[in-house]
C-alpha cells in the first residue's frame, strides 16, 4: 500500500501537468516532453497530497478524490494540441546512450546501497522529519510536539516531507521503511527527470544526456536522497519552478506559469527558506508573463502558500529570526555577509562556474530570454544568501553546501540551454546556424 500511495500521487501531478500543458499525442507517451512532465508531476503531486495528509486524520479518501479530480481536467484540457509542437531530434550516438545509461543504473545502485543501511536516514531526517511523522502517526498532536522537551524535532520547519511520509503509513496501516526510502529516492528521480525533460525538450536528447552527466557527476543529489534531507524535494521544486518558467519563455507556452506557481508555492511548505525562493519566481512570471502570466502563477501558488502561511501563523513556535528586530536584523546580515566561510564556499564557486562559461564561448543569440535566464538565477541566489543571513547564526560550510545544492540545478539548466549542442558545433550545424541569423 505504500506503494499504492505514492503511485497515486505520482499520476495525480502527472495529469495536472498534462492538462496544464498538453501533449502532441494525449494518450501516448510524448518522449520530448513527458520526462519533464513526469519528474515535475511526481513533485507536485507528492507536494499536494501532503497538504491535506497534515490537517486531516485520514485524507485517503481526499487523495482519491484529488486523483479523481486530475483525471477530470486532463480528459477536459489534456487533449488539446500544444500551442507550439517541438521540433524532432537529431539521432543520438548510441554510445553516448548506452554510457549515459549506465551511469544512471550506477545512482540507482548507490542510492540504494547507502540507504538500506539508514532506511529512516540520517540524524536530522530520522530525529526530524521521520520522528514527527511516527509521533503523529501513533496519535500524537501538534501541540504536544512543541513541548520544549521535543526541541530537537524542530516543531517549527514546514510539513511536507513528513506528512508526506505520514500519508504512506496511513495507506499501509503501519510504520513501514519502505515509505521514506521510496519517498527520498522519488524525490532524487524528480530533480534528475525534471532537468533531463526539460533540456530534452528545449535542446534534444544529446544535450539532455550531458545534462544528466553534468547532474549525477556530483554525489550530492545521490547522498542527500539516501540521507532523506529536505533539501533534496526543495531542489526538485526550484527546478521545477524555473525550469516552467523557461520553458514558457523558450516555447510560447504561457499556461506553464500555473505549473511555475505551483512548484514556487510549495517551496515554503517544504523548508522555512522557500519564501525568499518563492517571491522572486513569482515577481519574475510578472514580470516576464506580464497580467496574464503573472496571475497564473500567483493563482497556483496559493495552495502551497495558503499551507505555509497558516502553519506559520497558527502552529509553529516563533523563532529567532522572527522575533528580530529590523535594526537588528540588518546590522547581522552584514556582518554575516563578511564571513570569510560564506564567501568561500559560496560566492567563489559562482565565479568559477562564470570563468568556465566564458571560455565556452556561448554561440547562440537569444538575447531577452538570455537576459531573463540569468537575471532570474542571480535572484534566486541572492534569495539563497538572504536566508542564510535571516536565519543562521553562524554561516558556514553546511550553510553554503545548501546553496550550492538548492541552485545548482538552475544554473546547470541555464547552462545547458545557452551551450552549443554536439550537433550544432559539427560543420553543417554551424552553417545552418548561420543561414537562420
Amino acid at each position: 500500500m505504500v506503494a499504492a500511495a505514492i503511485l497515486i500521487s505520482i499520476l495525480t501531478g502527472f495529469l495536472l501537468i498534462r492538462a496544464i500543458w498538453p501533449a502532441e499525442a494525449p494518450f501516448g507517451w510524448d518522449a520530448r516532453g513527458d520526462w519533464f512532465r513526469l519528474g515535475a508531476g511526481a513533485m507536485l503531486g507528492t507536494g499536494l497530497t501532503s497538504i491535506p495528509a497534515f490537517w486531516m486524520p485520514s485524507s485517503i479518501a481526499v487523495d482519491l478524490a484529488m486523483l479523481a479530480l486530475a483525471v477530470l481536467l486532463f480528459l477536459m484540457f489534456g487533449r488539446r494540441a500544444a500551442s507550439q509542437p517541438i521540433e524532432p531530434a537529431s539521432e543520438t550516438p548510441k554510445g553516448l546512450l548506452w554510457a549515459m545509461l549506465a551511469i544512471f543504473a550506477i545512482f540507482v545502485v548507490a542510492y540504494i546501497t547507502m540507504a538500506q543501511p539508514n532506511p529512516y536516514g540520517e540524524l536530522d531526517s530520522w530525529r526530524v522529519w521521520n520522528f514527527r511523522a511516527r509521533f503523529l502517526f501513533r496519535g500524537g498532536t501538534l501541540a504536544e510536539l512543541a513541548n520544549p522537551l521535543l526541541q530537537y524535532t524542530h516543531p517549527e520547519l514546514p510539513y511536507l516531507v513528513t506528512a508526506s511520509v505520514l500519508r504512506t503509513w496511513r495507506w499501509a496501516g503501519a510504520e513501514s521503511p519502505l515509505g521514506p526510502m521510496l519517498l527520498s529516492g522519488l524525490y532524487g528521480f524528480s530533480l534528475i527527470a525534471v532537468l533531463f525533460g526539460a533540456i530534452r525538450a528545449l535542446r534534444g536528447q544529446t544535450q539532455s544526456l550531458l545534462m544528466l552527466a553534468a547532474i549525477l557527476a556530483s554525489t550530492a543529489v545521490t547522498g542527500n536522497a539516501a540521507s532523506q534531507f529536505a533539501d533534496v524535494p526543495f531542489a526538485a521544486l526550484l527546478a521545477t519552478s524555473f525550469a516552467s518558467l523557461v520553458l514558457a519563455w523558450n516555447l510560447g507556452e504561457p499556461r506553464l506559469y500555473w505549473l511555475a506557481g505551483l512548484a514556487a508555492g510549495l517551496l515554503p511548505w517544504t523548508k522555512n527558506e522557500g519564501w525568499f525562493y518563492a517571491i522572486p519566481l513569482l515577481a519574475v512570471a510578472i514580470w516576464k508573463g506580464g497580467l496574464a502570466g503573472g496571475l497564473r502563477g500567483i493563482l497556483g501558488a496559493i495552495p502551497g502558500l495558503a499551507a505555509a502561511a497558516y502553519f506559520l501563523l497558527t502552529v509553529a513556535p516563533s523563532t529567532p529570526g522572527t522575533q528580530a528586530g529590523f535594526p537588528a536584523l540588518a546590522g547581522a546580515m552584514v556582518s554575516r555577509l563578511l564571513s570569510p566561510n560564506l564567501f568561500g564556499w559560496v560566492i567563489t564557486p559562482v565565479i568559477t562556474l562564470a570563468i568556465y562559461s566564458y571560455f565556452m564561448r556561448f554561440r547562440r543569440n537569444r538575447g531577452e530570454l538570455r537576459n531573463a535566464e540569468w537575471i532570474t538565477a542571480a535572484l534566486l541566489f541572492a534569495g539563497g544568501v538572504a536566508s542564510i543571513l535571516y536565519r543562521d547564526d553562524n554561516p558556514g560550510d553546511s550553510a553554503a553546501f545548501r546553496i550550492l545544492l538548492h541552485l545548482w540545478p538552475v544554473i546547470l539548466t541555464v547552462l545547458f540551454v545557452e551551450y552549443p549542442t554536439p550537433e550544432e558545433l559539427t560543420p553543417q550545424g554551424v552553417k545552418t546556424a548561420k543561414l537562420r541569423k
